[in-house]
């Protein structure tokens, strides 16, 4: 059996298409896997999409994308209600899998998956951040699912590119039959079975967990401070600093500007970073201990999400060397916007936004994650 686990507002996710104030559709750079890839290019030529993936779709030394418009959207998003040509002519079982997967994220492990919601989301970040409640975490076992064998969806009887429109009438109808796989949002092909794991790598994972379990009880023990509940995390881990924020900043800089929020955010913290951080304490004393909660629940984000690294380097110092990085990265966006407002009182909304903001910098970046969690 495999062990699932994910937060307990995971399954309140919808996406809101064509109303989000931040369409996932625009301004990020569109992967497409193998498969989806094969998938567009078997569409006839004459059809009306056929010849749009003809024209949109490209392959370059990382893979295939999609040609974005000149204002950075994905050309199969439609300008007339902001939804995806691609659903709407073919279904969502057409979706290539980034586009099927995010917000959801997956990692996993000997006969177990962690999954999450990525808070660079609008709708994600505002589920996240609707309650002030500690966050917990669900399990379920389902049968292992074997990923030594995938059935190839691109025989020779699958070739539509020279077919009729019967045959694209076929290909809809598979399409549809698809969809199921990704309607609860799980990779079926993710968690791999017995024989890839040794003894020896499932007490690995159980350490790992434990370990990370015992960080989350100590955030949330709200008997305590956060700052004192910090404290207590990091005595599970070796003593590590993050510096100061001027160490930060420097690091910051070296970052790619993943998102265009940050780019101005960053200008005015490299100039003046103390002007940022005068105004944290005065937030947090303004927010409360509503505010407290919810940031609780950011940090136990990141220990959850992130302890797993462990798993696969064996370095307890890059967990809390991350955590606090983001964690601080973070407090000096809302200091900035602080700043900026004048004023220490930030509505939910705008809590929202700068989270998305560091979500969208740091979290869709490998460099950007390296960054923060080296010495």
């Amino acid at each position: 059996m495999a062990t699932y686990e994910y937060p307990d507002y995971y399954e309140s996710f919808h996406c809101i298409g064509g109303i989000c104030k931040d369409s996932c559709c625009a301004g990020w750079e569109v992967d497409v896997d193998d498969d989806s890839a094969e998938l567009y290019s078997n569409v006839p030529a004459a059809l009306p999409m056929g010849a749009r993936f003809r024209k949109e779709l490209y392959k370059d030394a990382e893979g295939f994308k999609f040609h974005l418009t000149h204002d950075k959207r994905c050309p199969f998003l439609n300008r007339a209600d902001n939804l995806c040509d691609i659903i709407s002519e073919m279904g969502e079982g057409a979706l290539c899998v980034t586009c099927t997967e995010y917000p959801r994220y997956f990692c996993d492990g000997p006969e177990y998956e962690q999954v999450d919601l990525t808070l660079s989301c609008p709708e994600a970040v505002r589920i996240f951040y609707s309650s002030e409640e500690p966050l917990t975490y669900v399990q379920y076992e389902e049968p292992l699912h074997d990923t030594d064998w995938e059935e190839d969806p691109f025989d020779e009887e699958d070739d539509y590119s020279d077919g009729t429109e019967e045959d694209w009438d076929d290909a809809e109808e598979e399409l549809d039959d698809e969809e199921d796989v990704v309607d609860d949002g799980y990779s079926q092909d993710t968690v791999l079975s017995a024989e890839h794991f040794t003894d020896a790598d499932r007490e690995r994972l159980r350490r790992t967990l434990d370990l990370r379990n015992n960080a989350i009880r100590l955030l949330q023990d709200r008997s305590k401070s956060l700052k004192e509940r910090f404290l207590d995390v990091e005595a599970l881990y070796p003593e590590v600093s993050i510096g100061s924020d001027r160490k930060l900043m420097d690091l910051l800089l070296q970052m790619e500007d993943v998102n265009p929020n940050w780019t101005s955010i960053k200008a005015r913290l490299n100039e003046d970073p103390k002007r940022a951080a005068s105004c944290v304490g005065p937030f947090l004393e303004a927010g409360g201990s509503a505010l407290e909660n919810r940031m609780e629940r950011f940090a136990t984000y990141l220990v959850y999400r992130y302890t797993f690294d462990l798993y696969y380097h064996g370095d307890e110092k890059r967990v809390i060397r991350f955590v606090k990085r983001c964690y601080r990265m973070l407090m000096l966006i809302l200091g900035d916007w602080c700043a900026e407002h004048q004023t220490p009182d930030m509505p939910v909304g705008d809590l929202e936004d700068c989270t998305r903001i560091f979500s969208r910098q740091v979290e869709h970046s490998k460099g950007n994650m390296d960054l923060l969690i080296k010495e």
